[in-house]
């Protein structure tokens, strides 16, 4: 599942995953691709993965926080992949009419 949806938004195999996931109603997936970091977050219900962070508990002590998700559909399954930056864990809204 993981790689397939991770085929589906690189265009690539060329990337490396680690499940970071404790607990919750989500799973959650470390992803390097070309350099960078992202972290792809898969659940069975919309609702989890739409501008929901609390979830990402996991990734205390990594040391990166939240920009723009990218949210999309596999199957029955919904994911989110999300870029991330140094610093602290804070949400940014990917929906909003003022940006």
């Amino acid at each position: 599942m993981v790689e397939n949806i991770l085929r589906q938004e690189f265009g690539s195999e060329d990337f490396q995953f680690k499940d970071i996931t404790r607990g919750g109603r989500a799973f959650v997936f470390q992803v390097h691709f070309e350099g960078k970091d992202y972290v792809l977050r898969v659940c069975s219900q919309e609702q989890p993965i739409i501008n929901n962070f609390k979830i990402l508990k996991c990734l205390e002590g990594i040391g990166i926080s939240p920009v723009p998700i990218q949210y999309n559909r596999w199957d029955d399954l919904h994911y989110s992949i999300e870029s991330f930056l140094p610093g602290e864990h804070e949400s940014h809204n990917p929906i909003s009419p003022h940006t």
